[in-house]
């Protein structure tokens, strides 16, 4: 069993480890996607709810 994923994000082929976020894996494949409390390094909060 594999621990990546494979995915397609605006045409472009990425794998990534199955534990990233989908934030994660569009920015692997190098696509930004605008975000307003998101952090690797914090845990989720959804304060804002603006990703719900």
């Amino acid at each position: 069993m594999t621990d990546t994923v494979k995915l397609v994000v605006d045409g472009v082929t990425v794998d990534v480890p199955k534990n990233f976020t989908m934030l994660q894996a569009c920015e692997a494949a190098g696509a930004e996607i605008p975000r307003f409390c998101y952090h690797e390094r914090l845990s989720i909060a959804g304060n804002c709810r603006m990703c719900l």
